[in-house]
């Protein structure tokens, strides 16, 4: 009995490392989503040019580039019975009974607003350039003679001087007036006034977003359940950085607004949803789109430049942690899958019901050596991916350890840190742990063949020897061999 016992220990331990796998798996592919967004914003940011001028036009000229102005996430495949929305698949009942299934839908930028593009011609320099240049001020300092502010460049507050004789680029000031005059009257081509931007306290604009809430102070958490069919009409900002659930450096664009419908209308959206209910198009319908704008995030490049930081080795190094999961958790399922076998083999005198009269010992024998040998490979497998998969986390934490932002930012990347920590302690103690656990394992296998039920029978060698030649005895008939 105690050997039964201990052999169910063995695959509830075997189960319970699988599962645990299988979880840390979905957590860090939720996780490797999130810090592509928050890295490539980071990316985005850091190689990010100011706005020269803007147009609104129903097409743009070769020189210019239409903007994005957010994304619709898209939906995920759902069930729709009589106008009541699942998020699972239509069951076969679910079908019979007349619902109806709903096809998930990639996600779509927006890029038309009011049936009509953003376009736009940016600063030759980037972000990272222009820190190097003497253009660039703190806020406490006035620019120098022969030279203006066009405004505030970035959450450091950094002002960026200019010459006198040149337009500044786009800032909050310019873009408020052109949209709260000329757009509410009906004009259809706009480009920045001079006038408006010779402005020291006003946001340069290096990003234009379009959102129905304030944006969340983390990029990666949305207001709705992004995979679901639609969005309901409330926001979760979850993360809290300094006392802030909302990222104030967004400005948002007073008395600017579209209807959700005509957004989604312009952009192609309201075709993917053709099966939309009445109820959530009337909802729809009484939702209104803002206009946000932002500067750009403060870093100090001296201290960026000096980290190890480098966008393309980062996702690399997370496509391939990503496999090494993969690997993990189709190991660990071979695993058990075969220490299930190994117990029914040298455990279980026989498979179901006497009726049956499916005996162990009638199993082929190729059945027998394939069991074996995934109860001794796939943990070998196992061992060799755990430390691999160790080695691109300690790299992965590495490169997020990006020192010189604002304050913000930097909490933003000590929180993709702390995952990171988490993921590699699980890792490592894994890593310790199955070893010791397999060979305890396969030592207590083979004492127990030794000492189990099957030893009366073995006079003439081992239970592993007897199984490959297949000379086991199998004498239904007489009882004392079968006692």
């Amino acid at each position: 009995m105690c050997a039964y016992i201990g052999g169910l220990l063995m695959i509830i331990f075997s189960f319970a490392v699988l599962v645990t796998n299988i979880v840390f798996y979905f957590e860090w592919t939720k996780y490797n989503y999130e810090n592509n967004l928050i890295i490539s914003e980071i990316e985005d940011n850091i190689n990010g040019k100011l706005i020269e001028s803007i147009y609104i036009r129903k097409s743009c000229n070769g020189d210019e580039e239409k903007l994005t102005l957010g994304v619709w996430d898209g939906t995920r495949e759902g069930c729709d019975c009589n106008n009541i929305l699942f998020k699972e698949k239509c069951s076969k009942d679910q079908k019979e009974n007349g619902c109806t299934s709903l096809f998930s839908n990639e996600p779509i930028n927006y890029i038309l607003f009011n049936s009509s593009y953003f376009c736009a011609k940016k600063s030759k320099l980037k972000y990272r350039e222009l820190l190097k240049t003497n253009q660039v001020i703190s806020k406490e300092e006035s620019c120098p003679n022969d030279y203006k502010s066009c405004g505030i460049l970035d959450s450091f507050g950094r002002q960026l001087c200019m010459n006198k004789n040149e337009s500044c680029p786009i800032n909050s000031n310019t873009i408020n007036h052109i949209f709260n005059s000329e757009f509410l009257n009906g004009e259809n081509n706009y480009s920045n006034f001079d006038l408006y931007n010779n402005n020291s306290d006003a946001q340069l604009i290096s990003i234009i977003r379009l959102s129905q809430y304030k944006l969340c102070i983390n990029p990666t958490e949305k207001f709705w359940d992004y995979h679901y069919f639609l969005e309901p009409a409330d926001q979760r900002c979850l993360t809290e950085i300094k006392g802030n659930l909302y990222d104030e450096r967004y400005q948002k664009i007073l008395n600017v607004e579209i209807n959700k419908l005509q957004l989604y209308d312009d952009n192609a959206i309201t075709k993917k949803l053709k099966d939309i209910d009445e109820i959530s198009l009337n909802n729809i319908k009484n939702d209104k789109i803002y206009l946000f704008t932002r500067n750009f995030l403060g870093f100090d490049i001296n201290e960026f430049e000096n980290s190890k930081y480098d966008y393309h080795k980062l996702i690399s190094l997370q496509i391939s942690a990503n496999k090494c999961f993969h690997a993990e958790v189709i190991f660990s399922f071979i695993t058990l899958a075969s220490l299930v076998a190994v117990f029914a083999l040298f455990f279980v005198k026989s498979l179901g019901p006497e009726s049956c009269g499916l005996k162990v010992e009638r199993l082929s024998c190729a059945f027998k050596i394939i069991s074996c040998c995934g109860f001794a490979f796939a943990p070998l497998f196992y061992l060799i991916i755990f430390p691999i998969h160790l080695s691109y986390i300690i790299k992965i934490k590495s490169t997020l350890d990006i020192k010189g932002g604002d304050e913000f930012t930097s909490e933003l990347f000590k929180l993709l840190i702390k995952e990171n920590l988490k993921n590699f302690i699980y890792t490592l103690v894994m890593t310790i742990i199955i070893p010791i656990f397999y060979i305890l394992n396969v030592i207590y296998n083979f004492v127990f063949i030794k000492k189990g039920p099957f030893s009366q029978e073995l006079e003439d060698g081992s239970i592993i020897d007897q199984i490959l030649s297949g000379n086991i005895n199998n004498d239904d008939k007489d009882d004392d061999d079968d006692k």
